[in-house]
């Protein structure tokens, strides 16, 4: 009977914590969908560190701007597919006063300047430990893209990607192109 017993806690306390657990398994699944997801009611976490421009970026340089956030390594098959489809999203939007481009990686400086260099990268890159990285990323893959708004708020983050230079394009175009252009009309 204790043994019984036992079991029906138990059972119930995992019920529980699956259904406390949904929410975020419900986002990190849409997060890792091909559309990605919307609106997820999170927030940029706080950050501060010098980008591969010389600039010091923080959490605060967020504010009152629409930023492209992207997640990178340079053996990641996606993120390199991605490397010139951003590129041209940070030229189509660069001159824009109410938009910004920050991009994120664990590889060193020495790495980012010999990337930069190799994809002729033009936004900035800021090298920080990994474990940061998975923590503004909230602990999704790579390349891990998302929208900020003026408030710091996430109003779209993908995670994958496509090794295709096509696929990658069109779905730079498709989610994240679009979406900056509504959020700046907006503005």
């Amino acid at each position: 009977m204790k043994l019984l017993f036992s079991i029906c806690l138990l059972s119930q306390f995992i019920l529980l914590n699956a259904q406390i657990n949904l929410p975020h398994d419900s986002l990190k699944s849409k997060i890792n969908s091909l559309e990605g997801a919307r609106n997820p009611n999170i927030y940029f976490k706080n950050f501060k560190s010098f980008a591969s421009d010389s600039i010091y970026y923080t959490s605060d340089s967020l504010k009152n701007k629409i930023t492209f956030v992207n997640f990178w390594f340079e053996s990641c098959a996606p993120c390199i597919a991605e490397f010139e489809s951003l590129n041209e999203l940070y030229l189509k939007f660069k001159k824009n006063n109410k938009f910004q481009f920050i991009s994120f990686t664990f590889e060193t400086p020495f790495n980012v300047l010999r990337v930069k260099n190799k994809y002729s990268l033009q936004y900035p890159i800021i090298s920080i430990a990994l474990d940061s990285i998975y923590s503004l990323n909230y602990q999704n893959g790579f390349p891990t893209n998302m929208i900020v708004d003026n408030d710091g708020k996430i109003k779209y983050i993908k995670s994958g990607g496509f090794t295709d230079k096509e696929r990658a394009k069109s779905e730079i175009e498709k989610y994240f192109v679009t979406e900056i252009h509504n959020l700046l009309e907006v503005r």
